[in-house]
């Protein structure tokens, strides 16, 4: 090659270089990421947006509306993981799930239906009593806050349970 081919293809190198560096913090700052630092250690943090979480009430009889924080989401199906996690998070935090190892495992939709597939640990609300009939109202209520979904199933491993878990649950806000 000639040193002069040599040159051109050093210059468009850097050039693209240069691009590539504006772009990635022209994108960076749009995203809305902002750097914290906390002890000496950086972090970026993404947006938030505010979601209703229903949550059994203290009487153990009915459900209540909380407010509650997801990372922005661009897609229905993720917006809806995180959701479903964060209601699962609030329910063990406040010991309304004991297991603390529920985890969402897929999320799909078929029409106005959401089937969420949680794993093994979810049998604990596979039972016919009120505490876990409320458990399953708030992951349903909370997933239909979100619109355009009418109708949850909730399975184990791919799998319908045997008892609360058999059916597909409706949006129930007076239970």
């Amino acid at each position: 090659m000639s040193k002069k081919w040599i040159g051109v293809l050093v210059g468009i190198w850097i050039i693209a270089a240069i691009c590539g560096t504006t772009y990635f913090n022209l994108v960076k700052k749009d995203k809305g990421i902002k750097t914290i630092a906390a002890n000496g250690l950086t972090r970026e943090e993404k947006p938030k947006e505010k979601v209703v979480i229903y949550i059994p009430g203290a009487d153990g009889k009915s459900l209540i509306k909380k407010d509650g924080e997801i990372e922005q989401s661009q897609s229905r199906k993720d917006k809806s993981v995180k959701v479903v996690a964060k209601t699962i998070e609030i329910l063990q935090n406040e010991g309304f799930i004991e297991s603390k190892d529920i985890t969402v495992l897929n999320l799909y939709f078929s029409g106005d239906t959401a089937y969420i597939d949680l794993n093994s640990q979810a049998k604990e609300m596979d039972d016919n009593s009120r505490k876990n009939l409320l458990n399953i109202y708030s992951i349903v209520n909370s997933l239909t806050e979100l619109g355009n979904i009418s109708r949850v199933k909730i399975l184990v491993n791919g799998k319908d349970g045997s008892k609360n878990l058999d059916k597909f649950y409706n949006r129930n806000t007076s239970i």
